[in-house]
């Protein structure tokens, strides 16, 4: 049989390092072999091209910055107004269409009535009243009430309608027992002038909206011209809301 010797092809040394310096002599100018490391070299003029360069403030960014700007400042604005203006919309709305009740005198008689003068109905309607005699006149009625509270019973009306009224019932008076108006003016006391009448009272409901509400009345009886008046030492406790 005939032997197939096979050659390895092994480049010289001396070819190798030919090749080697060769390469090394066809590298650029600006780079530069030590010991195995390469650095490069970068002329001043290429070197200022790459520092980080100034920025210049172009007007028109600024513009549409300011217009950004301005643009969002506006949109809260009239956000924070349209959102207002609803809230103001639906508070005079609710105002506007709300039950409203009060202690009401119809004229010559000596009734008094808890009377809704507003658009819609009231619910949950309670009213509670005194009669209080005293041998001179109250200067604040507030005031007094703190060491004298309403004591009686509570008449729970219910519902009253636009425009309906209740007659208000008997009052205790200093002697525990209820008295209607006509029977505490009719007391010689008081028509001759010894004893001052007050009518002392508050009325609690509710609107349709859900809220609340609360009336205070207070009226003194002046004999002189045979009526009620809402001032002297009432006027501070007047109040509705």
């Amino acid at each position: 049989m005939k032997k197939t010797h096979r050659h390895e092809h092994n480049p010289s040394p001396d070819r190798n390092k030919d090749a080697g310096e060769k390469k090394m002599s066809e590298k650029p100018s600006h780079v530069h072999v030590d010991g195995g490391r390469i650095e490069t070299y970068l002329p001043p003029q290429i070197v200022q091209e790459l520092k980080p360069q100034p920025r210049k403030d172009d007007p028109k960014e600024k513009l549409k910055f300011w217009i950004q700007f301005l643009t969002l400042f506006f949109v809260i604005i009239y956000t924070l107004f349209s959102g207002s203006q609803t809230y103001l919309f639906h508070e005079s709305m609710k105002n506007d269409q709300r039950a409203y009740v009060g202690a009401w005198h119809p004229e010559k008689t000596n009734d008094w009535v808890i009377h809704n003068y507003g658009k819609t109905p009231a619910s949950n309607v309670t009213d509670q009243v005194i009669f209080h005699l005293d041998k001179g006149k109250i200067d604040d009625i507030r005031k007094w009430l703190k060491t004298n509270p309403i004591e009686g019973d509570v008449l729970h009306i219910g519902v009253l309608f636009p425009s309906e009224g209740t007659v208000m019932g008997g009052a205790k008076t200093e002697s525990g027992q209820p008295e209607t108006l006509d029977q505490v003016l009719l007391r010689p006391e008081v028509r001759h002038g010894d004893m001052t009448v007050y009518m002392i009272g508050y009325t609690r409901y509710s609107d349709i909206f859900g809220d609340d509400h609360l009336t205070e009345f207070c009226f003194m009886w002046v004999p002189e011209v045979g009526g009620f008046d809402p001032g002297y030492g009432c006027k501070t406790y007047n109040t509705a809301n």
